[in-house]
C-alpha cells in the first residue's frame, strides 16, 4: 500500500520563515527586481509582491494579531519598497 505524504501546515512563524523553499531565490534575482522597481517597472513590483507577500503578511499577522492591520502593513511594506527602491545599494546590504 502506497502512503501519500501530506504537507503539514506551518504551525509557527518559524515554520514559515525557515521552511525549505521550493525554489530558492538568489540574492541577485532580488536585487534585479529592486533595480527594475526603481526604474518604474510595475511588473517587477507585482512579481516581488507575488514572491514575498505571504511571508510579509504572516509576520505582520503574528506581530499585530489583527488581520486588518496585517493587511495594511503588508501594503505599506510594498509601497515603501516602491518608494525606496532607487536608494537601494547592494554594497550596503542584501535586497
Amino acid at each position: 500500500m502506497v502512503e501519500k505524504h501530506r504537507q503539514k501546515a506551518p504551525a509557527t512563524l518559524g515554520d514559515v520563515l525557515y521552511a525549505a523553499p521550493r525554489a530558492r531565490v538568489r540574492e541577485q534575482d532580488w536585487a534585479t527586481l529592486v533595480g527594475s522597481i526603481a526604474a518604474g517597472d510595475q511588473l517587477a513590483l507585482q512579481a516581488l509582491f507575488e514572491m514575498a507577500h505571504r511571508m510579509v503578511f504572516t509576520l505582520a499577522m503574528r506581530i499585530t494579531s489583527s488581520r486588518e492591520t496585517a493587511e495594511e502593513v503588508t501594503i505599506d511594506v510594498f509601497h515603501d519598497v516602491r518608494r525606496g527602491a532607487s536608494r537601494y545599494d547592494a554594497d550596503n546590504g542584501s535586497a
